[in-house]
């Protein structure tokens, strides 16, 4: 739902490969293999309070090498990458790939996909953009562009949320997770997302 949030806002989505799999960071579990000078001295300060393991995780998901390993295409060894060892060698955390994202309706590349088409429409591209008044638990906005208007809504808490918006927008068009709708409350489930456009 995030991605929601941002791509049908104006501008360009800019998409880091692997961000439409959901793919997660490689998890390293050695100082050598992020090399880079700094994180052996930070490993061994945060081994004092940390275990090896938690300092090993933290430093993972913080430095930007985990991020950059080779874009999974299948669930062979190399990942259909290629036939040789890849440069950046970590222990994969999921089984996402394109092999078996590509054919399932329900997987994030196919929610990708259906998000980019959204932003391909001169509404998500060019329509005025109003910001409609929320608490720090959501994000909503309004596109308008001649006849057509839509509400982005997204849930940005680990709890149900429950938003005021104007009458009239009925249609889902996109959702990420669970909603309800009751005349104009639209009530979202933990960090769900949906665009409502309105009925003409």
């Amino acid at each position: 739902s995030l991605a929601m949030l941002m791509y049908l806002q104006r501008g360009i989505p800019v998409i880091y490969y692997g961000e439409e799999l959901g793919l997660k960071n490689l998890h390293f579990t050695s100082a050598d293999q992020f090399e880079d000078q700094t994180v052996a001295p930070w490993l061994k300060d945060a081994e004092k309070v940390l275990s090896k393991d938690a300092a090993l995780a933290m430093v993972s998901e913080t430095h930007k090498l985990p991020a950059r390993g080779p874009m999974p295409w299948d669930a062979t060894e190399n990942h259909g990458f290629s036939e040789v060892k890849p440069w950046i060698t970590g222990i994969k955390q999921d089984d996402a790939c394109v092999a078996n994202e590509i054919n399932d309706t329900t997987s994030m590349f196919n929610f990708y996909k259906e998000l980019l088409e959204l932003k391909k429409e001169a509404l998500f591209q060019t329509g005025t953009y109003y910001m409609i008044s929320t608490d720090k638990n959501s994000y909503v906005y309004q596109r308008d562009l001649h006849d057509e208007s839509a509400i982005v809504a997204v849930s940005l808490s680990d709890q149900k949320t429950t938003v005021e918006i104007p009458a009239g927008y009925t249609v889902a068009t996109l959702k990420a997770g669970e909603y309800q709708l009751t005349n104009e409350k639209l009530t979202l489930m933990p960090y769900a997302g949906v665009v409502l456009k309105k009925e003409n």
